[in-house]
């Protein structure tokens, strides 16, 4: 199979999304056919699911045939057939050579209707996969993902980039389970803020001289337990710090980690880029400290008759797709805030790593739960406690299994190991 047979496999799952989208009747009456024939029958095996393999083995077959041709998807085309084709489309698609690794992102459509299509890292669990509803659940390996997303609260129409990532993860994908960690520090660091046009800026830690060793310090111990992403909290070290930190990891040989780390966010900090001045977290490559997605903020944390911060938001999303699955960064109330926070559920990524900070992570968690239960998302929590305000630490990792951490005590690192 080439890759014109994967395109063409894609294009068709794409036109079957578009055409449930057309009409509003035709996903509750394919879904009512799938609640009363996808039971057993004779032999013990679901009806439903011999369909799918059989449609899947049948579709993979013209695929490396190079018989691309598919019959006209008609608006009297029965909807229960067309949920069939679907799954089986899916199915087909988690079987190519290379799977879960091996191809990137396309895009299909035009404007509003644009979409990537893009595989998986792993099967969504069955806890997610069988919302009534919703037409992504009947996609187990794969997402549509928006090229843009219209949020009507701020009148922002947020852009979605999608980038292969497809190294950095041999020894996790060999032991079949990522090493994930967060890290917090209570060495009692405050935060210097500059009042502004735009609301207050962090410019500065106080009491934070020994927070770059700290930090570093938390990368080598990750290293030694076998961690494969580590994530630090909101406003953890100033540009300039991180910067030194990046150059530690391109030169440094004497103090290296024992290993390199395949992803890694070291928080995030208010910078000025160009003309904006924007809180930005940076997704970096844990071997070569090369910058692989940069996220700047979208929600600004405060009130309009208190305290703000005063920055520029971003308008775009960066997902990275990695062979763990998609991963993305959202910074703190990026995640929690219900204005912006359903731009998440559109796009599905397997792993949202989300640097915090502040007096608690409350909203952090319910948002956690929620996108857990529907997408199965992987939510890696790293917060700081203000300790002007003697705020409690509050990260978390949290994954589809259930399986939620305890409080993280800084400096400390909290590691879970996630089966893939």
């Amino acid at each position: 199979m080439g890759m014109d047979g994967l395109a063409a496999l894609r294009q068709r799952l794409f036109d079957l999304v578009a055409w449930f989208g057309e009409d509003v009747d035709r996903l509750p009456a394919a879904q009512a056919v799938w609640r009363t024939q996808s039971h057993v029958v004779g032999s013990g095996e679901p009806w439903w699911q011999r369909r799918v393999a059989a449609g899947a083995e049948d579709w993979l077959g013209k695929l490396e045939r190079g018989q691309l041709a598919a019959a006209p998807l008609e608006p009297a085309t029965p909807a229960e057939d067309a949920l069939l084709e679907l799954e089986a489309l899916d199915l087909a698609g988690s079987l190519w050579p290379g799977g879960a690794h091996g191809a990137p992102a396309q895009i299909f459509g035009a404007g509003d209707r644009a979409r990537y299509v893009v595989r998986l890292g792993r099967e969504r669990q069955a806890l997610t996969a069988r919302q009534p509803g919703v037409l992504y659940t009947h996609l187990r390996f794969h997402a549509l993902v928006p090229t843009q997303i219209p949020v009507a609260a701020n009148a922002t129409r947020y852009r979605v980039d999608v980038r292969p990532l497809d190294r950095g993860f041999t020894q996790a994908i060999a032991r079949g389970i990522v090493g994930v960690a967060t890290t917090s520090f209570k060495d009692g660091a405050t935060i210097e803020w500059q009042a502004g046009e735009l609301g207050n800026r962090a410019i500065a830690l106080r009491d934070g001289d020994d927070r770059a060793g700290r930090l570093w310090g938390a990368i080598k111990a990750a290293a030694l337990d076998e961690v494969d992403v580590l994530v630090a909290p909101e406003l953890t070290v100033t540009p300039g710090v991180r910067d030194g930190i990046v150059d530690k990891l391109r030169w440094s040989d004497d103090d290296a980690p024992a290993r390199p780390l395949a992803l890694l966010v070291l928080g995030s900090f208010h910078e000025q880029l160009g003309r904006r001045f924007v809180n930005c977290a940076r997704l970096l490559d844990g071997a070569t400290g090369n910058t692989l997605l940069e996220h700047h903020k979208l929600v600004q944390y405060g009130v309009l008759d208190g305290f703000v911060e005063g920055i520029q938001l971003g308008d775009s999303i960066t997902v990275l797709a990695t062979p763990i699955g998609t991963v993305a960064i959202a910074i703190c109330k990026d995640f929690c805030d219900y204005h912006v926070g359903p731009i998440w559920h559109h796009i599905q990524p397997d792993w949202l790593l989300v640097p915090a900070y502040g007096g608690g992570a409350d909203a952090h968690a319910l948002a956690s739960k929620q996108i857990k239960n529907m997408l199965g998302t992987v939510v890696v929590l790293a917060h700081q406690g203000d300790a002007a305000l003697g705020a409690p630490f509050k990260s978390f990792i949290d994954d589809p299994l259930g399986r939620t951490s305890t409080d993280c005590n800084a400096p400390y690192i909290m590691s879970r190991k996630i089966l893939i």
